[in-house]
C-alpha cells in the first residue's frame, strides 16, 4: 500500500513539475529551463548523497549504464519535453510524455526477463490509445483563445521525450541492479545530465555569439 502511495505522490509531483515549467517558460526558453531545473535536482541529490551514501558505491559496475542514462534523460528528454510544453502546452505534452513506460517495458522484457502481464498490457494499450486521440487533434481545429495553436509536427518533441525517458529508465534499472543506493544512482544520473547540459548550453551560446559577430562584421 505504501508503494502505491509513493507512486501516486510521484505522479502528483510530475504534474506539478510540468505546471511550473509552463509558468517559467513564459519568460525563459526550454534550454535555460532544462539547465536550471537539472541544476536544482543535482544540488539536492549531491547533498543527500554526501550525508547518507557511502562512497564505496563509486566502484560499482553499474556506473556506465547510469552515465548513459543521465545523458539520455533528463538531459535530452527535458529539452524535448520543455520544447513540447512551450509549443503545445502542458495538457498535450505531458500525457504524451507519460507513454514512456511503453519504451521501458520492451527492453526490460527482452533483456531483464521481466514479465509482461495482462494488466501491464491493458494499461499500455489504454495509454497509447489516449495519445492517439490527442494526436488526432490539430492546430486547424476550433480552439478557445487561451489554447496554444500547434501543428502535428510538434508531436515529435513529447514523443522524443517519452522515448528518452523510457530508454533511460531501462538503463537506470540495469545500473541499479549493481548499486545498493537509489539516492546514489539518482545523483549520478542528475550530475552527468547537468554536465552534458552545461557543455551543450555553452556550445550553443558560443555559436550564437559567433553568428552575431559575423552578422555585425557583414553589415559594417
Amino acid at each position: 500500500m505504501f508503494v502505491i502511495f509513493l507512486s501516486l505522490l510521484a505522479a502528483l509531483l510530475f504534474g506539478c513539475h510540468a505546471f511550473f515549467v509552463k509558468l517559467g517558460l513564459t519568460d525563459s526558453d526550454p534550454m535555460s529551463a532544462t539547465l536550471v531545473s537539472t541544476s536544482i535536482n543535482c544540488l539536492f541529490l549531491l547533498l543527500l548523497t554526501f550525508l547518507f551514501v557511502p562512497f564505496s558505491n563509486l566502484k560499482s559496475n553499474g556506473l556506465i549504464c547510469l552515465i548513459i542514462a543521465g545523458f539520455i534523460a533528463p538531459c535530452l528528454a527535458r529539452i524535448f519535453l520543455y520544447t513540447g510544453i512551450e509549443k503545445m502546452g502542458v495538457s498535450i505534452a505531458s500525457p504524451i510524455r507519460s507513454t514512456y513506460p511503453f519504451f521501458s517495458i520492451i527492453p526490460a522484457t527482452i533483456f531483464l526477463n521481466e514479465h509482461f502481464t495482462l494488466g501491464i498490457a491493458i494499461a499500455t494499450f489504454v495509454t497509447v490509445f489516449g495519445v492517439i486521440l490527442i494526436s488526432m487533434s490539430s492546430s486547424d481545429a476550433p480552439k478557445i483563445t487561451s489554447q496554444l495553436q500547434w501543428n502535428k509536427g510538434d508531436l515529435i518533441y513529447p514523443f522524443s521525450a517519452a522515448v528518452c525517458y523510457g530508454i533511460s529508465n531501462f538503463l537506470r534499472k540495469t545500473g541499479m541492479n549493481e548499486i545498493s543506493s537509489p539516492i546514489f544512482g539518482a545523483t549520478i544520473v542528475a550530475t552527468v545530465s547537468l554536465l552534458f547540459l552545461i557543455v551543450i548550453f555553452t556550445s550553443m551560446k558560443k555559436k550564437q555569439e559567433d553568428y552575431l559577430k559575423e552578422t555585425f562584421y557583414y553589415f559594417h
